[in-house]
């Protein structure tokens, strides 16, 4: 959705004051009650009481934007927030595919993407 740089933290702070500064990227998923069994079972996605940045929340197409910590992703400095930013859904597609194949912290994964820029 976004690339955004966290300028200020909210209560009751999730993160630490440490990630000040920090670049991060607002995806689509703005929040999940992580209560349901879906959010039990992985799949937040399917919450029923999901709120979605920019649809059930205020997006990000202005200077400044309110999001939830547990689903921010940090931007490592040296990428282009531009480049970064569309990688959010991409991005969590691809990660909830390896988050539900089983594969461990020492597997080797590949994933094959695919754009059609029509």
């Amino acid at each position: 959705m976004r690339a955004a740089v966290v300028h200020e933290l909210g209560q009751p702070l999730v993160m630490e004051n440490s990630v000040l500064g920090t670049r991060v990227a607002v995806p689509w998923l703005h929040t999940a009650c992580g209560r349901c069994e879906h959010c039990v079972a992985g799949w937040e996605t399917l919450c029923l009481e999901q709120q979605n940045t920019g649809y059930t929340v205020d997006g990000c197409f202005g200077t400044h934007v309110v999001a939830d910590a547990n689903f921010v992703v940090r931007v490592p400095e040296g990428i282009d927030p531009l480049e970064a930013a569309p990688l959010t859904c991409v991005g969590m597609t691809t990660y909830k595919a390896v988050k539900v194949s089983g594969a461990r912290p020492s597997d080797v994964v590949a994933a094959r993407l695919v754009f059609d820029l029509r």
